[in-house]
């Protein structure tokens, strides 16, 4: 039925069923056939027939901006898995140091790609974050690989995996990564969270006993405790601090490395299946090296001068009464 909408529409537009056979490559009858399809599907005549031809009467003219609308619609329901007509809200979750390190990168192509949509982040633990997911808060969380097999509700992709190393302070220059961690205070990276339960593995596959002194589940705060001297650490390299290392020793672990896999967990039945497809075009892009443009141009001209108060002030006499002094401030420009 959209095909006879549209010849009618046509006829509406180029006046005669001759100029709307012409326009559309068919025959003058053909055009007279989609009309009667439509008429008779209507249950009304949209024409009023003459020897001189056919002319829209009065039915006809309230039907077009109908027509017009279904068309339109049609159009909208055509484009509706293109980015740039995505719109609404995409909850995410992420671990902190996905929102520190992935994120600034990727959801700059988010934005790029699809500008109407509107992306709310939860930052999280991951076990609180899949359960987000699982009850429909969250369209995608990023999280550490969980140590136990999920649902076949989950939709589970692994977006990274992220060596851990062996850090301690620049004043420890001596040992290797064993007597490191059998000698000096430990800082454990919490047992009870995905990653820390990783650290554990490692331990007891090397058959490695430590001398813990503190547990954390905050990766800065464990570097920064390292970096302060308070112990030696297991952690993803992974995160801000990967940035600032001064005050550290970094060990990678070689042969008997071991890694945190990050994982994008949605649910098979989730509403948002286009969102959550560019969502994962946009990761791998990222994860390529493709960036997006810097939505601040460094080439927009600023205003001609802005103006700060000075703390100094200058006093001139007003030009009329000697005794009348006026405080002047001076500003400079900032260009």
């Amino acid at each position: 039925m959209l095909r006879e909408i549209k010849t009618f529409l046509t006829i509406q537009r180029c006046g005669t069923f001759a100029a709307t056979a012409e326009e559309l490559g068919m025959t003058q009858s053909a055009v007279s056939a989609q009309i009667k399809t439509l008429e008779q599907h209507l249950g009304f005549k949209l024409f009023d027939r003459s020897r001189r031809g056919a002319t829209l009467n009065a039915a006809g003219e309230r039907v077009v901006p109908f027509a017009e609308q279904i068309i339109e619609l049609f159009e909208q329901m055509s484009n509706a898995d293109m980015p740039q007509t995505l719109s609404g809200c995409l909850n995410l979750g992420a671990i902190q140091t996905v929102q520190t390190g992935l994120f600034p990168r990727m959801l700059p192509l988010l934005r790029e790609r699809a500008p109407q949509l509107d992306v709310q982040i939860t930052q999280g633990v991951s076990y609180d974050l899949l359960g987000d997911v699982g009850a429909g808060r969250l369209a995608v969380a990023f999280i550490i690989k969980p140590p136990f097999e999920l649902s076949q509700d989950f939709r589970c992709e692994t977006v990274m995996r992220e060596p851990y190393v062996l850090i301690v302070p620049s004043s420890l220059q001596q040992g290797n990564i064993f007597e490191i961690l059998a000698t000096q205070p430990f800082i454990r990276y919490n047992h009870a969270s995905f990653g820390g339960h990783d650290v554990q593995k490692f331990l007891k596959q090397q058959d490695i006993i430590v001398n813990e002194v503190l547990e954390l589940d905050d990766l800065e705060a464990i570097v920064q405790f390292v970096k302060h001297g308070m112990g030696v650490a297991l952690v993803p390299h992974s995160g801000v601090w990967t940035e600032h290392t001064e005050g550290l020793r970094i060990f990678e672990l070689g042969e008997i490395g071991f890694y945190r896999e990050i994982w994008a967990v949605s649910r098979h039945d989730a509403k948002r299946t286009a969102e959550v497809d560019l969502l994962r075009e946009c990761w791998l892009d990222c994860l390529d090296g493709v960036r997006a443009a810097p939505a601040i141009c460094p080439d927009i001209p600023l205003p001609e001068a802005i103006s700060f108060p000075s703390r100094q002030k200058a006093r001139r006499w007003n030009g009329a009464t000697p005794s009348v002094w006026e405080y002047h401030y001076s500003y400079p420009i900032v260009r």
